[in-house]
């Protein structure tokens, strides 16, 4: 479910009236905005923000699991030095009755001699001890390992973790899920339709074979992007015309004026906040008609518009302009899901 989010005004006046659970003003990030617009300052960033924290979190505990195999040398280890620790005391209770038994037997042993034997069964035990201790266990552990690795590269297999290499040595199937890879993650427009005929646009490209061995970042003509006139799929000026404000005034973009043009010719770069917008902001470039002629025409004065941003229960944008040119001095202009925009044309948001 969507919640609500209140503006920092609103919370601090609900905290001073002593309500008892204030609304919260505060956005995680990847937040997704089902409805409304606004400014927000960031307060914390990579791991002093929430998802950072989490992200911590779970590094932690993943870092404190153990492997199967780490737990049974772990208990391995255990068992020699338990064993070292036996065998040291048992040394040590041997010596010291045999000690005892030259000591009463003789009777010529004075202090000093004792002494030093007793150090000696000290450091025999200790020695037993220490050399039980399997230290170069990691170490023959992490080099068996990155053979493994090796060995897994051999047969296309790439490890990054050196402690997967228990998982996938002993995996017979591997399933991978190509969602996503066989697409490239963007949107263009294809065709337009209108009340008698449909026009297919062809697919904004390089001018250039991107994947040729001539076309390289070098290319002075690399990243150039094929433009025409736009009397190439309509010569009705006025169709194009509303058009052409239909779209500039209803995306959510950032335009920034270049002091020369580009490769492609453009005075300005703009980029959209979602992959429809961007797709209708490089249609309009694509036919050499910049987004920023109706914005700054249009959307100069606040006071002369009212937009109604996307709504994901009605799937539609609109925005309601009111000029003097216009015959009847508003037009609203609606972008969506088309059942959506043609059951409900010209009804605004309750």
């Amino acid at each position: 479910n969507s919640v609500s989010k209140k503006s920092y005004e609103e919370c601090i006046e609900e905290l001073l009236n002593k309500k008892k659970e204030p609304s919260s003003n505060l956005l995680f990030c990847g937040t997704n905005v089902v409805e409304g617009n606004g400014s927000a300052i960031v307060v914390a960033i990579g791991e002093y923000s929430q998802k950072g924290i989490i992200k911590g979190t779970i590094d932690n505990a993943q870092e404190e699991n153990k492997t199967p195999l780490e737990n049974k040398l772990n208990i391995i280890a255990d068992l020699i030095g338990y064993f070292g620790l036996g065998s040291a005391i048992v040394t040590f209770i041997a010596l010291c009755i045999q000690l005892a038994y030259e000591y009463f037997t003789s009777k010529e042993m004075e202090i000093v001699e004792i002494v030093n034997k007793v150090l000696k069964i000290l450091i025999l035990c200790v020695s037993i001890i220490v050399v039980a201790i399997p230290e170069g266990l990691p170490l023959a552990v992490t080099l068996s390992l990155a053979f493994s690795i090796k060995k897994l590269m051999d047969r296309n297999n790439l490890v990054r973790k050196m402690h997967a290499c228990e998982t996938m040595g002993g995996a017979n199937y591997i399933c991978t899920d190509k969602t996503g890879t066989l697409t490239e993650n963007q949107m263009y427009i294809v065709s337009l339709v209108t009340n008698n005929k449909e026009i297919n646009i062809k697919r904004n490209i390089d001018s250039i074979d991107v994947g040729s061995i001539n076309s390289t970042p070098v290319d002075k003509n690399y990243g150039k992007k094929i433009r025409s006139n736009h009397n190439t799929i309509s010569d009705n000026e006025k169709y194009w015309e509303i058009l052409q404000m239909s779209i500039s005034t209803n995306v959510d973009c950032e335009i920034t004026p270049l002091i020369k043009p580009d490769i492609n010719g453009d005075m300005e770069t703009c980029s959209a906040r979602n992959k429809t917008d961007k797709a209708f902001v490089e249609f309009l470039y694509q036919f050499k008609s910049p987004v920023s002629v109706y914005r700054n025409k249009l959307l100069s004065n606040n006071y002369n518009y009212k937009k109604l941003p996307f709504d994901s229960s009605k799937k539609r944008m609109s925005i309601l302009i009111k000029n003097s040119t216009f015959p009847t001095g508003y037009r609203l202009f609606t972008k969506g899901a088309a059942e959506n925009v043609t059951d409900n044309l010209f009804q605004f948001y309750k």
